[in-house]
């Protein structure tokens, strides 16, 4: 859209990465479009979503979170309002593995409220799991081995984005020669027409047809159907995060989670992630943190922190408001 390439000018073209990155959505609930969605997302440094009600864009963003975190990437969820951050956090905290609770490491930030509950639920997180043992060398394989069959996904969206590409193309052209055709005919249109609808579209089509139709089943025939190996990762992933708050580094952290008295633990917690080195080590724990976009303020200074944001209903927001998560975000 126009505004957004005003706003962010030539980091719209510019693959951040052209490295392949794995897509882990959850479940097989997902379309070619929604993948594709999350797969910008992690490509490039700027990603526009749109969609009206019903179109999955919510799931969209759990699988996004859930993508950044198999990819050991930090992200900032951001919102306005606090439904959609409230809804996606209870989704994310409701996370199972063989019936046990997924400890994922997401922060839901805000009022005093809000950090007073996830305070209480982050110490409590890490006493149930400071005994789990974790292998790193099984977590690797398991790393490696959910990232080979997503190798063939990440292959087959980029296919699929040259086919959309394509036909945006070809319907351009379209749209030329029946604006050209009719308004009154000239000599000097010919050669233009002819071109355009001769030798261009021919190419369009000829491209087209060697890529080939893609459907929502190529895509869901590479997804995992092997759902509770995904769900292991993430159990095990989240264990090992939260066992950071045993590292030398994290000691102060630590100490303020485990304090008793939840009035100097909110005023210790906020004076924390005020300083820019503690929402660090804070990230290195907890990657995921949600809150509202005017809350984000309180995450350090104005600098990039983590290395994606996620904005919901962005709509909604005006453009100071919603610079100060976008700031934070790499």
């Amino acid at each position: 859209p126009a505004p957004i390439r005003a706003f962010f000018g030539d980091l719209l073209d510019r693959p951040r990465s052209r490295r392949l990155v794995p897509i882990t959505p959850l479940d097989r609930r997902i379309n070619l479009d929604q993948l594709l969605a999350i797969n910008h997302a992690m490509k490039y440094p700027v990603a526009y979503v749109q969609g009206p009600p019903g179109t999955g864009k919510t799931n969209t963003i759990i699988n996004t979170i859930i993508t950044a975190f198999f990819n050991e990437k930090t992200l900032l969820f951001v919102s306005y309002n606090n439904h959609p951050i409230d809804s996606v956090a209870d989704k994310l905290s409701r996370l199972s593995y063989q019936g046990k609770r997924i400890p994922f490491p997401v922060a839901r930030l805000g009022n005093a409220g809000k950090v007073r509950e996830t305070l209480a639920d982050l110490a409590e997180l890490y006493e149930q799991v400071k005994t789990i043992p974790v292998y790193d060398r099984t977590l690797d394989r398991n790393r490696d081995s959910q990232a080979e069959k997503m190798r063939q996904l990440s292959e087959l969206l980029r296919r699929y984005e040259d086919v959309l590409e394509l036909k945006e193309r070809s319907e351009t052209i379209r749209q030329l020669l029946e604006y050209s055709r009719g308004r009154s005919r000239s000599l000097q249109m010919l050669p233009f027409e002819t071109d355009l609808g001769g030798r261009q579209l021919q190419q369009v089509n000829r491209q087209m047809a060697r890529l080939g139709e893609i459907t929502d089943q190529d895509a869901l025939s590479l997804l995992t159907e092997d759902v509770e190996e995904l769900e292991k990762f993430l159990y095990y992933a989240s264990v090992k995060c939260i066992h950071r708050l045993d590292e030398p580094g994290s000691r102060r952290l630590k100490e303020i989670l485990l304090t008793g008295d939840e009035d100097q633990r909110l005023e210790a917690f906020s004076e924390y992630l005020k300083n820019g080195e503690g929402l660090k080590r804070f990230l290195r724990v907890f990657p995921i943190v949600a809150t509202t976009c005017i809350s984000a303020h309180r995450l350090g200074g104005p600098e990039a922190y983590f290395d994606m944001t996620v904005m919901d209903e962005a709509s909604q927001c005006n453009t100071a408001v919603g610079l100060v998560p976008v700031l934070r975000g790499k």
